[in-house]
């Protein structure tokens, strides 16, 4: 997924010439801008009816602008659940996620060298994982999200130089909801 991702943002890109946005505007929003972003997050997620896992993760992601406010996003996570946070870790699991998303852009405000911003998503994948107490588990998901942060620019081409942002996903799965709350960074081309 990551690599359909970077090559959609390869494919899209215009011209590699002069980056500096005219009238001001975010070079992030031109189509083709490619972004790589790290995650950790932390939450929890339906596994089997009537049982929840706290679910801690770290992720990789590459966005691409595919129109002016609209991203694509490939993700990919390792995943560690385990049964509760205050009992010993006799039930747990490790696996991995994947998924897609398509963000939109619903507000925004540069402010000296940071450009502010509000964004919604919406997505889906899957994660397998082996669970200690309910064995190999392949669970599809869909999500709905919104994600704050800021560029840091550089104030001469108005380029994201380091970009920050928190996350929130609700999680919607076959045996119930779960969420996640996560924080990231990534860097833009």
């Amino acid at each position: 997924m990551l690599a359909l991702v970077a090559a959609l943002g390869s494919a899209a890109r215009a011209d590699d010439g002069a980056e500096a946005s005219p009238g001001g505007t975010v070079v992030r929003d031109r189509p083709g801008f490619l972004d790589i972003a790290m995650r950790t997050s932390f939450g929890t997620i339906a596994v089997a009816d009537d049982q929840h896992r706290i679910d801690y993760s770290i992720g990789l992601a590459a966005v691409v602008t595919v129109l002016p406010g609209w991203r694509l996003a490939g993700e990919g996570e390792l995943l560690w659940l385990q049964q509760s946070a205050d009992i010993p870790m006799d039930v747990h699991a490790f696996g991995g996620r994947g998924q897609l998303a398509i963000r939109h852009k619903l507000l925004t405000k540069t402010v000296r060298s940071l450009d502010l911003y509000l964004d919604a998503e919406l997505g889906g994948g899957a994660a397998i994982y082996e669970d200690s107490a309910l064995g190999r588990r392949v669970q599809p998901d869909g999500f709905v999200g919104i994600r704050a942060g800021y560029d840091l620019l550089d104030r001469s081409l108005h380029w994201p130089v380091l970009e920050a942002e928190l996350e929130f996903r609700m999680l919607v799965l076959p045996q119930g909801l779960g969420w996640i709350f996560g924080v990231g960074f990534g860097w833009g081309r």
